[in-house]
């Protein structure tokens, strides 16, 4: 059984400069996008004075966003499993550290029987399909296939590897970048027969179902003989427990934000959250395969419980962030239309978010940023400037509409303060439910309460930041609709 060591490990004796984090200042709101596989120099360019971070520019196109807004922070992408492109780095690592033994970095197969995984989340070659496997012969290694490589799980019960990952996550960073995205970053032990791909957590190995494992078992590797998947779980969490907050304390000393992405398993009930962010501190992107797309048949409120995740960041108030990376696809957009899609996802965000504690992101499937694409992927409304909220979202009506399907309305106030002059702001959210999105599922919300009526004092601010005068002081909202309402009173 692994046990935690009686070295005191410090991570902080790793620190390579001191500096206080230094978040950009975008009034409202805080924005990022992805920027992977980068094509024009227009895009970063654009991308750069439209958003307060970029996750993962190289390069190339990182010196042309910073030249584009020196205010924009910038986040590179890693892995918390091993490839063999890691393993110079490990030698670099050791060469630094001589006290740790690299090759205890990793899990091994202790057995007298070959250990047989299929593939984790495969897309391309060697990992062709899920029928894909990889076999660890006794006595080496252990090996996994997943996405499109070979990956050696770590070993968590070693504390050199997490001097190892501080190292690898500030060798990725360097100086040029802020954050660090941490891909991969699934939690352990939790399973749940509704979550897609709930067999396929990447590491340290999988232990949750027993399709992947078609020979052999977890109790076969190195440090976990003879014990059972639940005692295994257990160990790791405890594991991380002890770990984690040692490497967001890094962070925090550099200036830095680390950010764990769980992929489907952002779950309050699951350890990334109460090990993660609630005891670690640490940020958590929440946003693929969360179903939080406007049109997904499943609620946001249900299945991954994302707004009870961003309620429950937003409480914790502990340093630790919640990246909401919001899908927006081909069937949002052909059923709602551009503007109204991307203006839904906006004011669901600002009826839940906080500008100290969440960030949104758009994201249509491409890793790219294109300037082609920048009609969809804009973030103009951003601009407006509508201060800060009055107070939590509320519901400001519900019902059933006149197409029989039932409808809540929520309701945030915002006050933009600038010297003597004071702006009201409205921001109304009715959720998706149902299946009709057309003007015959309208539902009338009255601005001034009750029947009054208060004729051009109110204006609509469209996703393009153009803005129509309301004739009267009331708004026709639709199933899975949103509007931004400036108070001209």
């Amino acid at each position: 059984m692994h046990k935690i060591s009686a070295i005191i490990f410090v991570l902080t004796l790793l620190i390579v400069g001191t500096a206080s984090a230094n978040f950009p200042e975008n009034p409202s709101i805080r924005t990022f996008q992805l920027t992977y596989s980068l094509s024009d120099s227009l895009g970063i360019d654009d991308a750069s004075k439209s958003f307060d971070y970029l996750l993962n520019p190289n390069s190339v196109y990182r010196p042309i966003a910073e030249a584009a807004d020196s205010t924009t922070k910038f986040g590179v992408y890693g892995l918390k499993t091993i490839r063999s492109s890691d393993f110079q780095l490990i030698e670099d690592w050791n060469d630094d550290n001589p006290c740790y033994d690299k090759d205890s970095l990793f899990l091994y197969n202790t057995s007298e029987d070959t250990i047989v995984i299929r593939a984790i989340a495969p897309s391309a070659s060697p990992c062709t399909d899920f029928y894909a496997t990889v076999t660890t012969l006794p006595g080496d290694s252990l090996q996994t296939c997943t996405w499109s490589s070979l990956r050696y799980p770590p070993d968590w019960g070693y504390e050199g590897y997490w001097s190892y990952h501080w190292y690898y996550c500030k060798e990725k960073m360097g100086d040029d970048y802020d954050l660090f995205l941490c891909d991969e970053d699934a939690p352990v032990g939790i399973y749940k027969s509704d979550w897609y791909c709930a067999n396929n957590p990447y590491f340290p190995f999988d232990i949750r179902g027993t399709n992947k494992w078609v020979q052999g078992h977890p109790s076969d590797v190195q440090g976990y003989s003879g014990m059972s998947s639940t005692v295994i779980v257990d160990s790791i969490k405890s594991l991380k427990s002890y770990y984690l907050p040692m490497i967001d304390s890094t962070f925090d000393t550099n200036g830095k934000e680390y950010i764990g992405n769980p992929v489907t398993y952002g779950l309050m009930s699951s350890d990334v959250f109460y090990i993660d962010m609630v005891e670690a501190g640490l940020s958590l992107l929440l946003g693929e395969q969360a179903f939080t797309r406007p049109l997904d048949p499943r609620s946001r409120k249900q299945t991954n419980n994302i707004e009870d995740m961003v309620d429950s960041c937003i409480a914790l108030d502990n340093g630790s962030r919640c990246w909401l990376l919001v899908g927006l696809t081909t069937p949002d957009t052909t059923t709602l239309g551009l503007d109204r899609a991307y203006t839904e996802i906006l004011t669901w965000y600002y009826t839940i978010g906080s500008k100290d504690h969440t960030v949104l992101g758009v994201y249509d499937g491409d890793n790219d940023y294109p300037y082609s694409k920048r009609t969809m992927r804009r973030q103009d409304i951003n601009f407006v400037d509508i201060g800060d909220p009055d107070g939590e979202r509320y519901v400001t009506k519900s019902g059933t509409d006149g197409v029989g399907q039932s409808y809540t309305i929520y309701q945030r106030n915002y006050t933009h303060i600038d010297g003597s002059d004071t702006t009201k702001y409205i921001v109304l959210h009715r959720e998706k439910s149902g299946s009709n999105y057309s003007s015959s599922s309208g539902v009338t919300v009255n601005l001034v309460g009750g029947m009054g009526i208060c004729g051009s004092c109110f204006e609509i601010i469209h996703a393009d930041t153009s803005k129509t005068v309301l004739a009267q002081s009331q708004v026709n909202i639709k199933n899975c609709e949103g509007f931004l309402i400036r108070d001209k009173r």
